[in-house]
C-alpha cells in the first residue's frame, strides 16, 4: 500500500499538468482555422497533380489535373464547395471526452478509484488516436460516393474520389472505372446487390465454385441492366471479360457494376494533423505506462 501511495504521489500526479496541456494542444490543433495549402502529387507518375487547402474539418479547395487510363487524356477538376473530413470532428469530440475524463481523474481526493478513472482516460485517448489513424470502410470506394456536382466540371461517373485521414496523413484515392454492360453481370436487384455480389457470396459460402463460374454453369441469360446505361454512355468501348474476372475485379458502385481500370493513392503530409497525431501517440504511451505500473503494483 505504501508503494502504491508513493507511485501515485511521486510518479503519476506530477504528470497530470503535462497530460492536460497536451490534450489542450490537440484541441487547438484540430480547431485551428488557418488554411493549410498542401501539394497533391502522385510522385512516381503524372497521374495526379494539384493542390488541396484544408481548413479545420473541411477541404475548402481541391484543384487537380488527372492523367489516368480512361480519363480522356488530361482533365482538370476544381471543387466548387467544401468537402467534409468526418474523422477530424470525430477525433476532436474524443479529445474533448479525454479532457473531461482527465479533469475527473485529477479532481479525485482519494486514490481508491484512480485506476478506474485512469483506464477511462486511456480509452478516450486511444479512440481519439485511432480516429486519425484508421478510417472506416464507408469512407472508401465502393461504399463512398462523392457528390460529382461538387466539382467543376462535374465528375463523370467513371471517376471515383475518396478523401480521408490515415496515420495522421491526409489520404486521397482516385480510380478510373469501366462499366460492366454484359448480362447478367451488370444486373442489380431491388436490394441494391448486383449479380456479381450474389455470386461472390455464393463462392464465399461454398454454395458455388469458382470453376463453375469460369465454365459458365452459373451464368443464366437475360437479366436487368439496371444501373448500366448512364455510366456506359461515358465508356462505349467496353471490353468483354472472363467470368472469374467479374468476381475478382468488379464492384457495385453508385448503382452500377464497374471494373477498376486504374487506381492512384496519394498520402499528403499535413503538419497540423501530424502534430496532433504525434502528441496523441506520445500521450497514449505515457498514460498506458502509468496505468500499467499502477495496475501491477495494485495486484
Amino acid at each position: 500500500e505504501n508503494e502504491r501511495a508513493w507511485l501515485i504521489e511521486r510518479i503519476i500526479k506530477p504528470e497530470y499538468p503535462k497530460i492536460l496541456d497536451t490534450l489542450h494542444e490537440c484541441v487547438e490543433a484540430l480547431e485551428d482555422g488557418t488554411p493549410n495549402q498542401l501539394a497533391l502529387s502522385s510522385f512516381k507518375s503524372e497521374a495526379v497533380k494539384g493542390i488541396i487547402v484544408r481548413q479545420r474539418h473541411q477541404l475548402t479547395k481541391v484543384d487537380f489535373i488527372l492523367k489516368m487510363k480512361g480519363s480522356h487524356k488530361s482533365s482538370r477538376y476544381e471543387s466548387n464547395k467544401p468537402i467534409d473530413l468526418s474523422q477530424i470532428p470525430q477525433a476532436l469530440q474524443l479529445v474533448f471526452q479525454a479532457v473531461e475524463r482527465a479533469e475527473v481523474l485529477f479532481s479525485l481526493t482519494n486514490s481508491e478509484n484512480i485506476q478506474t478513472h485512469m483506464n477511462a482516460l486511456l480509452e478516450a485517448i486511444a479512440f481519439a488516436k485511432l480516429a486519425l489513424q484508421i478510417p472506416e470502410k464507408q469512407l472508401f470506394f465502393p461504399w463512398h460516393v462523392i457528390d460529382s456536382a461538387s466539382f467543376t466540371p462535374v465528375l463523370p461517373p467513371t471517376v471515383s474520389l475518396d478523401f480521408f485521414v490515415h496515420e495522421a496523413l491526409l489520404g486521397f484515392e482516385v480510380r478510373t472505372l469501366e462499366p460492366v454492360t454484359e448480362s447478367p453481370w451488370c444486373t442489380i436487384g431491388p436490394d441494391g446487390k448486383s449479380y456479381v455480389d450474389q455470386m461472390r457470396e455464393k463462392v464465399k459460402n461454398r454454395t458455388q465454385s469458382v470453376s463453375n463460374v469460369r465454365d459458365g454453369k452459373s451464368v443464366p441469360g437475360g437479366g436487368s441492366h439496371h444501373g448500366a446505361t448512364s455510366i456506359s454512355s461515358f465508356f462505349p468501348s467496353f471490353r468483354k471479360s472472363k467470368p472469374e474476372d467479374y468476381l475478382t475485379k468488379c464492384s457495385t458502385y453508385n448503382n452500377s457494376v464497374v471494373m477498376e481500370l486504374e487506381k492512384c493513392e496519394v498520402s499528403i503530409f499535413d503538419p497540423v494533423l501530424m502534430k496532433c497525431g504525434t502528441k496523441l501517440d506520445g500521450l497514449h504511451h505515457l498514460v498506458s505506462n502509468l496505468y500499467k505500473n499502477l495496475k501491477d503494483i495494485s495486484e
